[in-house]
């Protein structure tokens, strides 16, 4: 902070040195913080977790793989005494701390790329993942196409027209409402 004996320039770069003080202690502390999460998380990484937590990884990891036992289901879904087996190994290597990357791969390695839920995208997986959205952006443009020439050929009226053409409007409707009666 700045003295009352400054005055004019000398003030100024007093204030300027305290901003900077305090932004270089900032970044210091978010910094630090930084390292402290990424130091804590590499420990976790090695750790064994808790029953309940890797029964409710295993669980999930379950759904998400395909069953090499029972076609068209998860193994989480599989009835089979091996996919059983299966996910019992799973949920022991997830208790051990194997991270699930490792363990889908290894199961992709022992039993191909059709235990995966959904293709990765590489390769053609690149065109799985990006043509649906495609095709419905082309639909999409498609409809609000042909419904604006269809709007355009019926004369509908467009919000924003001219008040002249609502007011023909207007008279039309009052002299169709008139012979109703």
């Amino acid at each position: 902070m700045s003295s009352g004996r400054d005055v004019g320039d000398r003030v100024i770069e007093v204030e300027d040195r305290d901003v900077a003080a305090t932004s270089g202690r900032t970044l210091a502390i978010v910094w630090a913080l930084c390292v402290g999460m990424a130091v804590s998380g590499a420990r976790a990484h090695g750790q064994t977790v808790t029953p309940e937590a890797a029964s409710q990884q295993a669980f999930e990891l379950a759904g998400q793989i395909m069953s090499p036992y029972c076609p068209g289901r998860t193994l989480a879904a599989c009835p089979s005494s091996a996919a059983a087996d299966l996910r019992a190994d799973v949920a022991e290597r997830i208790a051990k701390g194997e991270p699930r990357d490792l363990i889908v791969e290894s199961l992709v390695a022992r039993f191909g790329e059709g235990v995966r839920g959904a293709p990765r995208p590489v390769g053609f997986g690149v065109v799985l993942w990006t043509l649906p959205p495609l095709i419905g952006g082309l639909l999409l443009g498609a409809v609000l196409v042909v419904g604006w020439r269809t709007r355009a050929a019926t004369g509908e009226v467009v919000v924003g027209q001219p008040a002249s053409v609502l007011a023909a409007l207007h008279r039309r409707l009052d002299d169709e409402l008139d012979d109703m009666d």
